[in-house]
């Protein structure tokens, strides 16, 4: 049990106790009797619990300082049973509803005690002691009602008081929470028509308690649910009277944090306020930058704040209102510059129009049947009490009373839920006694012990002054829809008044629910035209909020600088805090608010490199062509025939497969394309090479065996042991290949390069292909330099060894220039690089080998003969062999065979 839970169950034991040691010795209550200000008679009663009394002197046992809204409280109560319940033929026909009232002094003690005394003599037969007085003001006693002098006459007056059906009361939750408890453990409901204390809904411990009014944070959160619409968070409070700042400014607290919304300025008018503080709200209101203003609290006061911004001309401000005040009608005589505009809440029950005509329709001077307050007025208000007279004509006038009602006592919001928990007490009775629309149980047949009303309050259903379907909730508290209304320009025939117009709803279920069309604006701006209130102006895509430092740090979650995002980053709402990375595959727009998707780049056909490429690929294919026509036609002659005729032709076929090895690197990347230029490569190179190769092993052999006659080597000179040999190494470099590209799959994916562009490339796991390419290239090349740096010596119109050397060191050049540009550099720059070293690598045997021939052929004709040929391995053979003629006999007859052949 919390300690207000232990406080409320030991006060109502000490109640318990007082009460009982009061009757004890005393017998009598004349004491307390002074605190209940009226009773009616009726078959049941109704307790009235209300603040009329400011203060309470424990020493005098005297309350002083008079509430002027309490006791139109009191009227509402007054009004609620009269007229809404026993002038009502079907609520509780037959039975006559009283009422007790009782001044709680603003006191607990005095709340608790009285009524006490009052739940006791509802029990009583015996008045005789009773001495009922009104409170003592300025030395006077307001009697409640005279006595007769025949004790049949008191008996009849003071016979009174009957069962209570329940309680109505009180304003202060600290009150409240004693009484409830009390009023709990007698079984007697209590319904407070101002409460907001949330520990007061738990049914455990507090199961007769009910409200009508709501809980302050409906209140709250209907009025941030429409800054949050129309996205205002930085705005101006004015809450006036003390209940209301109590209540609110807790909440307003929590604004930043929770719902990122800030005030610029906070104005709290208590009760006792004077004129030059309402100017200092107004002027400094005038001075914020904020264009909307939260207005909270009691009517009369927020009236006269009005007239204030009225006379210093507060225009140009969008106003927020709370049923506390928009359901007053003085309000609509404020200058429609000042107040047009203006959206807020009212209730969508009935409204206070009959009560104010019950108000009109009261003889003021009547004071023994009804609580008026003449004589108080003109001590309390001097400015208008003192010109009053009490008598008839004043007491009857209506233009007197409506001019009093429109200065000092127009009738109050809070009468709503008087009027509300009056009339649930009714509804719940009408339907715990079992009536209908025709007839109740008389009084006297009720079993009062057995009542139980509280659980038919649970279930009441009946259209109120605040709701057309008022019912509580599961804790107690009312379950009301409010009405969203905007207040408008008018134009009648004299001159401009403001009307309040219905816009929509608000509820806890559905929220805020409007039609933006139908909002006048002030200065007359349609609905879509909406006032802007902010602290900064919202970070628009493309930027965040930057935390500065120079922003106080209660107002950063609406005050902030903007910032361009970083590069590489985006933001694609308003007020991001941080900016958002780009996934892969994409970059932002110029704009900085979204990701697109990078354009992939890749070779165009008539770009630069591919216009080089291709311009060399076409000479160079020309060239081929050339070539391998003349190398046909010539290939009859010594020149032709010395070079191998058939090598020659697989040769060129090699050379030839550089032209489309090297397109497949200009091809946007595939697959397909992928596999084949590493294929293509790997083939002609391992092709050319192995074809030098043979060419300069075979030009090797024929020599050394026309010196040394070594017959184990001759089969490597044929032709078809050498076309083999190719064939073989060609075949076992595609099968390695294959198997690689098998085991380490060739994908295809895309690249973000350094400079910003999206590149397609072959991805070759941990480059495998490459690496066996190269290192058959590079042992194949070693091998053909090597044996060609052997031949270099052989006779020179016929030697190719030295232009095959040639070739070797060029390719060996070529492959060492360009490994490491291929493996260092990727997309577009490595495919360039690869192709063209495609093409560099077929012009080197093309050129070094077959140039020299077709020059032979054409510039040197004389050398191209069988004589020339015959000499020339002649001198060669006899420089080379040892003195014994035989055997150099043998080398000339052979070497002049093979050439021969």
């Amino acid at each position: 049990m919390t300690r207000y839970h232990f406080r409320s169950f030991l006060t109502k034991c000490l109640i318990h106790l007082f009460i009982f040691i009061n009757i004890q010795l005393d017998g009598d209550i004349k004491h307390v009797g002074g605190h209940i200000i009226s009773i009616k008679a009726g078959a049941v009663q109704m307790q009235g619990l209300f603040p009329i009394s400011k203060h309470f002197n424990a020493t005098s046992g005297q309350c002083s300082g008079l509430r002027l809204q309490s006791l139109q409280l009191v009227q509402s109560m007054m009004y609620s049973i009269d007229e809404l319940i026993n002038d009502n033929p079907n609520l509780l026909p037959g039975i006559s509803v009283g009422w007790t009232i009782i001044d709680s002094c603003s006191s607990r003690d005095v709340a608790i005690s009285t009524l006490s005394s009052s739940l006791i003599l509802s029990n009583q037969n015996n008045y005789q002691h009773l001495q009922c007085e009104m409170w003592s003001f300025n030395d006077s006693i307001y009697p409640i009602f005279e006595h007769e002098e025949t004790e049949s006459g008191m008996n009849r007056k003071l016979r009174n008081h009957s069962s209570t059906i329940g309680i109505i009361g009180e304003e202060s939750d600290d009150i409240t929470g004693v009484t409830a408890a009390y009023s709990g453990s007698l079984g007697l409901s209590q319904i407070s028509y101002f409460s907001f204390d949330i520990t007061l809904g738990l049914r455990r411990y507090f199961p007769y308690f009910y409200r009508t009014s709501p809980p302050a944070s409906m209140q709250s959160k209907a009025v941030l649910d429409i800054l949050d619409r129309f996205k205002w968070n930085w705005v101006s409070f004015v809450i006036a009277g003390d209940i209301t700042i109590d209540i609110i400014v807790k909440h307003i607290s929590d604004l930043p944090h929770e719902y990122r919304i800030c005030y610029n300025y906070i104005a709290k008018i208590s009760d006792d306020f004077t004129h030059n503080d309402l100017v200092q709200v107004v002027n400094k209101l005038k001075n914020q930058t904020s264009k909307v203003i939260v207005v909270i609290g009691t009517d009369s006061i927020v009236f006269q704040f009005f007239q204030v911004a009225e006379a210093l001309n507060l225009t140009g401000r969008t106003f927020i209102g709370s049923y506390t005040w928009l359901t007053s009608s003085q309000i609509y005589y404020i200058n429609p510059d000042i107040i047009e505009g203006t959206i807020g809440f009212t209730f969508n029950g009935r409204s206070l129009r009959k009560f104010r005509r019950y108000l009109l329709n009261l003889d003021l001077c009547n004071e023994n049947e009804k609580i008026w307050f003449l004589s108080i007025l003109k001590v309390n208000y001097p400015d208008f009490g003192q010109n009053i007279n009490i008598n008839s004509e004043n007491c009857q006038s209506i233009r007197f009373k409506s001019q009093l009602l429109n200065r000092v006592y127009a009738p109050n919001y809070i009468s709503i839920f008087v009027i509300d928990a009056v009339l649930a007490l009714g509804h719940a009775f009408h339907d715990a006694i079992g009536c209908n629309t025709s007839y109740c149980p008389p009084a006297h047949q009720i079993d009062f012990k057995n009542l139980h009303l509280h659980k038919f309050l649970d279930r009441v259903h009946f259209s109120g002054l605040s709701s057309n379907n008022f019912h509580f909730e599961a804790g107690g508290s009312p379950n009301i829809t409010l009405d969203v209304i905007n207040l408008q320009r008018e134009t009648g025939l004299s001159n401009e008044t403001i009307k309040s117009v219905k816009i929509g709803y608000w509820n806890y279920n559905a929220g805020l629910v409007i039609d933006e069309a139908k909002i006048i604006w002030n200065s007359n701006r349609s609905g879509h035209d909406i006032p802007i209130s902010l602290c900064a102006n919202p970070c628009q895509p493309g930027y965040y909020i930057f935390p500065d430092a120079n922003i106080q740090k209660e107002r950063r979650p609406c005050c902030w600088k903007c910032e361009k995002c970083p590069k590489g980053t985006i933001s694609m709402e308003l007020n991001q805090h941080n900016c958002l990375s780009c996934p892969n595959d994409t970059r932002p727009n110029i704009n900085g608010t979204q990701c697109v998707e990078i354009p992939v780049h890749t070779i165009s056909w008539n770009g630069p490199i591919s216009v080089i490429f291709y311009t060399v690929a076409s000479i160079y294919l020309i060239f081929v062509i050339s070539v391998w026509t003349i190398m046909i036609r010539k290939r009859h002659t010594p020149i032709v025939k010395g070079s191998n005729f058939t090598l020659v032709n697989v040769l060129l076929i090699f050379i030839s497969l550089c032209l489309p090895a090297g397109s497949f690197y200009l091809r946007p990347p595939s697959i397909f394309s992928c596999n084949a230029r590493i294929m293509l490569s790997s083939v002609m190179d391992i092709g050319i090479l192995s074809t030098i190769l043979c060419k300069t092993k075979q030009i090797s052999v024929i020599f050394q065996n026309a010196i040394n006659q070594d017959s184990k080597s001759a089969p490597l000179r044929k032709t078809s042991i050498q076309i083999m040999f190719i064939t073989i190494i060609v075949l076992a470099d595609i099968g390695i290949l294959t198997c690689l590209s098998l085991i380490y799959p060739i994908t295809v994916e895309k690249k973000l390069i350094d400079h910003g562009n999206m590149e397609l490339i072959c991805n070759e796991v941990n480059n495998y292909s490459n690496i066996f390419q190269l290192s058959c290239s590079g042992l194949l090349g070693l091998l053909c330099a090597f044996l060609a740096f052997q031949a270099r010596a052989l006779p020179d119109n016929f030697n190719e060894s030295r232009y095959i050397y040639l070739t070797s060191i060029l390719i060996m050049a070529i492959e060492i220039i360009g490994s490491p540009a291929s493996f260092l550099t990727i997309g577009i720059i490595h495919d360039s690089i690869v192709a063209l070293s495609r093409l560099a690598f077929g012009i080197s045997p093309l050129l070094c080998l077959f140039i020299p021939k077709i020059y032979i052929i054409y510039y040197r004709p004389e050398l191209n003969t069988k004589v020339e040929i015959m000499h020339s391995i002649t001198k060669y053979t006899f420089n080379n062999i040892n003195t014994n003629s035989k055997h150099g006999q043998k080398c000339t007859e052979s070497s002049t065979i093979t050439t021969t052949s």
